[in-house]
Protein backbone atom coordinates (compact mmCIF):
# COMPACT_ATOMS: atom_id res chain seq x y z
CA UNK A 1 0.00 0.00 0.00
CA UNK A 2 1.09 3.46 -0.81
CA UNK A 3 2.11 5.90 2.10
CA UNK A 4 3.60 9.46 2.65
CA UNK A 5 6.86 9.40 1.02
CA UNK A 6 9.39 8.63 3.98
CA UNK A 7 6.96 7.07 5.85
CA UNK A 8 7.04 3.76 4.37
CA UNK A 9 9.51 0.59 4.46
CA UNK A 10 9.68 -0.03 0.78
CA UNK A 11 10.20 1.58 -2.46
CA UNK A 12 8.44 0.49 -5.79
CA UNK A 13 11.98 -0.24 -8.61
CA UNK A 14 11.80 -1.55 -12.34
CA UNK A 15 8.54 -3.82 -11.24
CA UNK A 16 9.03 -5.29 -7.69
CA UNK A 17 9.01 -3.94 -4.00
CA UNK A 18 12.48 -3.65 -2.82
CA UNK A 19 13.61 -2.42 1.14
CA UNK A 20 14.14 0.85 1.64
CA UNK A 21 13.47 2.32 5.32
CA UNK A 22 12.64 6.01 3.80
CA UNK A 23 10.25 4.44 1.07
CA UNK A 24 6.73 5.29 0.05
CA UNK A 25 5.29 1.56 0.21
CA UNK A 26 4.54 -0.67 3.42
CA UNK A 27 3.93 -4.64 3.45
CA UNK A 28 0.44 -5.89 4.42
CA UNK A 29 -0.03 -9.15 4.75
CA UNK A 30 -3.01 -11.33 4.37
CA UNK A 31 -3.06 -15.18 5.48
CA UNK A 32 -4.72 -17.14 2.80
CA UNK A 33 -4.82 -20.34 4.85
CA UNK A 34 -8.03 -22.30 5.89
CA UNK A 35 -9.19 -21.60 9.29
CA UNK A 36 -8.15 -24.68 11.85
CA UNK A 37 -8.00 -25.26 15.41
CA UNK A 38 -4.71 -24.73 16.86
CA UNK A 39 -3.02 -24.86 20.14
CA UNK A 40 -0.92 -21.89 20.56
CA UNK A 41 1.54 -21.10 22.20
CA UNK A 42 4.92 -18.41 23.13
CA UNK A 43 8.03 -18.83 25.45
CA UNK A 44 11.29 -16.57 25.50
CA UNK A 45 14.29 -17.15 27.30
CA UNK A 46 17.20 -14.78 27.96
CA UNK A 47 20.37 -15.78 29.46
CA UNK A 48 23.32 -13.42 30.62
CA UNK A 49 25.90 -14.29 32.53
CA UNK A 50 29.84 -11.86 33.10
CA UNK A 51 32.92 -13.29 34.31
CA UNK A 52 34.85 -10.33 34.02
CA UNK A 53 37.14 -11.82 31.19
CA UNK A 54 34.00 -13.23 29.01
CA UNK A 55 30.73 -11.88 28.57
CA UNK A 56 27.77 -14.47 27.67
CA UNK A 57 24.42 -13.78 26.00
CA UNK A 58 21.56 -15.83 24.77
CA UNK A 59 18.02 -15.24 23.83
CA UNK A 60 15.27 -16.82 22.11
CA UNK A 61 11.68 -16.17 21.48
CA UNK A 62 9.42 -19.09 19.83
CA UNK A 63 6.07 -18.50 18.77
CA UNK A 64 3.41 -21.44 17.92
CA UNK A 65 0.22 -22.47 16.48
CA UNK A 66 0.48 -26.47 16.41
CA UNK A 67 -2.47 -28.38 14.40
CA UNK A 68 -4.02 -30.63 15.74
CA UNK A 69 -1.93 -33.29 14.09
CA UNK A 70 0.70 -32.44 15.81
CA UNK A 71 2.19 -33.24 19.52
CA UNK A 72 4.65 -31.40 21.95
CA UNK A 73 7.06 -34.12 23.56
CA UNK A 74 9.00 -33.89 27.00
CA UNK A 75 11.67 -31.60 25.52
CA UNK A 76 9.17 -28.74 25.16
CA UNK A 77 9.20 -27.56 28.48
CA UNK A 78 13.23 -26.30 27.44
CA UNK A 79 11.90 -22.45 27.30
CA UNK A 80 14.51 -22.49 23.74
CA UNK A 81 13.59 -25.90 22.47
CA UNK A 82 10.43 -26.16 19.98
CA UNK A 83 10.28 -29.13 17.33
CA UNK A 84 10.14 -27.26 14.33
CA UNK A 85 9.57 -30.38 12.32
CA UNK A 86 5.92 -30.84 13.67
CA UNK A 87 3.00 -29.86 11.72
CA UNK A 88 2.15 -25.95 12.50
CA UNK A 89 -0.09 -23.75 10.72
CA UNK A 90 2.51 -20.81 11.76
CA UNK A 91 6.21 -21.49 13.49
CA UNK A 92 8.47 -18.21 14.56
CA UNK A 93 11.69 -19.09 15.86
CA UNK A 94 14.43 -16.16 16.78
CA UNK A 95 17.91 -16.76 18.07
CA UNK A 96 20.61 -14.23 18.96
CA UNK A 97 23.85 -15.17 20.95
CA UNK A 98 27.04 -12.98 21.81
CA UNK A 99 30.42 -14.26 23.28
CA UNK A 100 33.01 -11.36 24.32
CA UNK A 101 36.46 -12.10 25.44
CA UNK A 102 38.88 -9.64 27.39
CA UNK A 103 36.91 -6.48 28.25
CA UNK A 104 39.40 -3.39 27.54
CA UNK A 105 38.99 0.46 27.52
CA UNK A 106 35.37 -0.03 26.77
CA UNK A 107 35.29 -2.78 24.53
CA UNK A 108 36.30 -6.28 24.16
CA UNK A 109 38.77 -7.50 22.37
CA UNK A 110 37.32 -10.52 20.95
CA UNK A 111 33.72 -10.79 19.71
CA UNK A 112 31.28 -14.19 18.61
CA UNK A 113 28.05 -12.94 17.50
CA UNK A 114 25.27 -15.54 15.78
CA UNK A 115 21.79 -14.64 14.94
CA UNK A 116 18.82 -16.66 13.05
CA UNK A 117 15.46 -15.77 12.02
CA UNK A 118 13.21 -18.85 10.85
CA UNK A 119 9.67 -18.96 9.69
CA UNK A 120 7.42 -21.37 8.81
CA UNK A 121 3.81 -20.92 7.87
CA UNK A 122 0.67 -23.19 6.40
CA UNK A 123 -0.97 -21.65 3.52
CA UNK A 124 -3.58 -23.61 1.57
CA UNK A 125 -1.77 -26.74 2.57
CA UNK A 126 1.81 -26.25 1.76
CA UNK A 127 4.25 -25.44 4.10
CA UNK A 128 6.33 -21.99 3.25
CA UNK A 129 9.62 -21.55 4.87
CA UNK A 130 12.28 -18.63 4.86
CA UNK A 131 15.30 -19.06 7.50
CA UNK A 132 18.00 -16.38 8.04
CA UNK A 133 21.41 -17.11 9.14
CA UNK A 134 24.17 -14.95 10.34
CA UNK A 135 27.51 -15.43 12.31
CA UNK A 136 30.28 -12.88 12.61
CA UNK A 137 33.64 -12.77 14.54
CA UNK A 138 35.44 -9.09 15.00
CA UNK A 139 38.43 -8.18 16.91
CA UNK A 140 38.94 -4.49 18.56
CA UNK A 141 42.11 -2.58 19.42
CA UNK A 142 42.83 0.43 21.10
CA UNK A 143 46.09 2.51 20.47
CA UNK A 144 46.18 5.87 22.16
CA UNK A 145 42.73 7.69 20.87
CA UNK A 146 42.66 5.41 17.58
CA UNK A 147 40.70 2.67 17.77
CA UNK A 148 40.78 -0.64 14.79
CA UNK A 149 38.02 -3.03 14.74
CA UNK A 150 38.17 -6.34 12.08
CA UNK A 151 35.57 -8.12 11.09
CA UNK A 152 34.27 -11.03 9.41
CA UNK A 153 30.40 -12.23 8.90
CA UNK A 154 29.33 -15.14 7.20
CA UNK A 155 25.25 -15.18 6.29
CA UNK A 156 22.83 -17.67 4.34
CA UNK A 157 19.11 -16.68 3.64
CA UNK A 158 16.86 -19.29 2.59
CA UNK A 159 13.57 -18.33 0.99
CA UNK A 160 10.64 -19.86 -1.16
CA UNK A 161 8.43 -18.10 -3.51
CA UNK A 162 6.14 -16.91 -1.21
CA UNK A 163 8.23 -14.30 0.71
CA UNK A 164 10.05 -11.39 -0.42
CA UNK A 165 13.51 -11.83 -1.79
CA UNK A 166 12.73 -15.84 -2.79
CA UNK A 167 16.01 -17.51 -3.43
CA UNK A 168 18.86 -19.04 -1.42
CA UNK A 169 21.92 -17.11 -0.92
CA UNK A 170 24.85 -17.51 1.15
CA UNK A 171 28.54 -15.77 1.25
CA UNK A 172 30.68 -13.51 3.66
CA UNK A 173 32.18 -10.15 4.08
CA UNK A 174 35.25 -8.40 5.29
CA UNK A 175 36.02 -5.51 7.01
CA UNK A 176 38.15 -2.50 8.67
CA UNK A 177 37.07 0.17 10.58
CA UNK A 178 39.26 2.73 12.17
CA UNK A 179 37.61 5.74 14.71
CA UNK A 180 39.64 8.29 15.62
CA UNK A 181 38.69 10.36 18.65
CA UNK A 182 39.08 14.14 18.49
CA UNK A 183 38.08 16.99 20.24
CA UNK A 184 34.47 17.53 19.64
CA UNK A 185 33.63 13.94 18.44
CA UNK A 186 35.28 11.18 16.31
CA UNK A 187 36.01 10.38 12.70
CA UNK A 188 35.66 7.02 10.74
CA UNK A 189 37.05 5.61 8.00
CA UNK A 190 37.39 2.18 6.67
CA UNK A 191 36.64 -0.59 3.78
CA UNK A 192 35.04 -3.80 3.30
CA UNK A 193 34.55 -6.88 0.63
CA UNK A 194 31.85 -8.64 0.23
CA UNK A 195 31.19 -11.68 -1.87
CA UNK A 196 27.55 -13.28 -2.44
CA UNK A 197 26.19 -16.61 -4.81
CA UNK A 198 22.85 -18.11 -5.36
CA UNK A 199 21.85 -21.07 -5.99
CA UNK A 200 21.15 -19.53 -9.70
CA UNK A 201 24.90 -19.28 -9.70
CA UNK A 202 24.57 -15.72 -9.54
CA UNK A 203 27.16 -13.75 -8.08
CA UNK A 204 28.33 -10.52 -6.34
CA UNK A 205 31.32 -8.86 -5.56
CA UNK A 206 31.15 -5.57 -3.78
CA UNK A 207 33.80 -3.68 -2.94
CA UNK A 208 33.12 -0.71 -0.41
CA UNK A 209 34.91 2.48 1.57
CA UNK A 210 32.76 4.20 4.17
CA UNK A 211 33.41 7.77 5.80
CA UNK A 212 31.90 9.05 8.76
CA UNK A 213 32.00 11.57 11.80
CA UNK A 214 30.08 12.47 15.05
CA UNK A 215 30.69 16.25 16.68
CA UNK A 216 29.45 18.16 18.73
CA UNK A 217 28.20 21.43 17.36
CA UNK A 218 27.47 24.89 19.26
CA UNK A 219 27.24 22.94 22.47
CA UNK A 220 24.02 21.69 22.61
CA UNK A 221 23.99 19.57 19.35
CA UNK A 222 25.02 16.77 17.36
CA UNK A 223 26.12 16.03 13.60
CA UNK A 224 26.53 12.86 12.10
CA UNK A 225 28.04 11.91 8.69
CA UNK A 226 28.68 9.04 6.52
CA UNK A 227 29.27 7.89 3.24
CA UNK A 228 29.78 4.36 1.57
CA UNK A 229 31.14 4.49 -2.23
CA UNK A 230 31.01 0.99 -3.22
CA UNK A 231 31.75 -1.18 -6.83
CA UNK A 232 30.17 -3.94 -7.31
CA UNK A 233 30.86 -6.86 -10.01
CA UNK A 234 27.70 -9.43 -11.03
CA UNK A 235 28.67 -12.25 -12.96
CA UNK A 236 25.67 -15.06 -13.58
CA UNK A 237 23.03 -12.00 -13.32
CA UNK A 238 20.73 -12.01 -16.56
CA UNK A 239 17.42 -10.28 -15.13
CA UNK A 240 17.32 -7.51 -11.82
CA UNK A 241 18.90 -9.05 -8.92
CA UNK A 242 17.41 -10.28 -5.68
CA UNK A 243 18.43 -7.23 -3.51
CA UNK A 244 19.55 -10.14 -0.95
CA UNK A 245 22.28 -10.74 -3.54
CA UNK A 246 23.53 -7.02 -3.78
CA UNK A 247 22.76 -6.03 -0.20
CA UNK A 248 20.18 -3.60 -1.60
CA UNK A 249 23.10 -1.90 -4.40
CA UNK A 250 22.42 -1.28 -7.35
CA UNK A 251 24.46 -1.33 -10.41
CA UNK A 252 28.02 -1.25 -10.83
CA UNK A 253 28.63 2.03 -8.84
CA UNK A 254 27.64 4.00 -6.49
CA UNK A 255 26.99 5.44 -3.08
CA UNK A 256 25.13 5.83 0.07
CA UNK A 257 25.39 9.08 2.21
CA UNK A 258 23.69 10.62 5.21
CA UNK A 259 23.46 13.72 7.57
CA UNK A 260 21.55 14.31 10.79
CA UNK A 261 21.37 17.01 13.36
CA UNK A 262 20.01 16.95 16.64
CA UNK A 263 20.03 20.53 18.92
CA UNK A 264 18.42 21.29 21.53
CA UNK A 265 16.89 24.39 21.30
CA UNK A 266 16.39 24.15 25.05
CA UNK A 267 15.37 22.87 27.87
CA UNK A 268 11.73 20.51 26.37
CA UNK A 269 12.21 21.23 23.00
CA UNK A 270 14.77 19.13 20.54
CA UNK A 271 15.28 20.60 16.75
CA UNK A 272 16.17 16.99 14.90
CA UNK A 273 16.76 16.75 10.68
CA UNK A 274 18.03 14.73 8.36
CA UNK A 275 18.93 13.88 4.83
CA UNK A 276 19.70 10.88 3.11
CA UNK A 277 20.79 9.98 -0.22
CA UNK A 278 21.36 7.02 -2.76
CA UNK A 279 22.71 6.79 -6.26
CA UNK A 280 24.29 4.09 -8.65
CA UNK A 281 24.62 4.55 -12.54
CA UNK A 282 21.32 2.28 -13.21
CA UNK A 283 19.01 4.31 -10.81
CA UNK A 284 17.98 8.07 -10.87
CA UNK A 285 19.40 9.37 -7.79
CA UNK A 286 17.13 9.88 -5.12
CA UNK A 287 17.48 12.07 -1.88
CA UNK A 288 14.96 12.39 1.45
CA UNK A 289 14.90 15.29 3.75
CA UNK A 290 12.87 14.99 7.14
CA UNK A 291 12.66 17.60 10.00
CA UNK A 292 11.16 17.61 12.87
CA UNK A 293 10.55 19.62 16.14
CA UNK A 294 10.30 17.58 19.96
CA UNK A 295 8.87 19.46 22.63
CA UNK A 296 7.70 18.52 26.10
CA UNK A 297 5.06 20.00 28.20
Amino acid sequence: LEVTPGQGKFSFEDGQYVPDPDGNYIQVEEILSDTARVRRAEKSFHLKKDWRVLLLRFTSNIREELLEGGKRDIWWILPFFSDEHQPYLFFKRRYGADLRLWPARGFHAINLSFNQDLEKRNIAGITRRRCDTRGELSFKQGVGLTYLEEGLEMFRMERDSYFTGAGDIDGYRISLRIREVVGSGELTGGGSFRRAGSALDEISRQYAVNLGSCLRVLGKGELRLSTELYYQDLTGVSSLPSYQLTNNRFGRRGALWSISVNYGVKSGMRLNFSMNGRHSDTRTARITARGEVVAGF
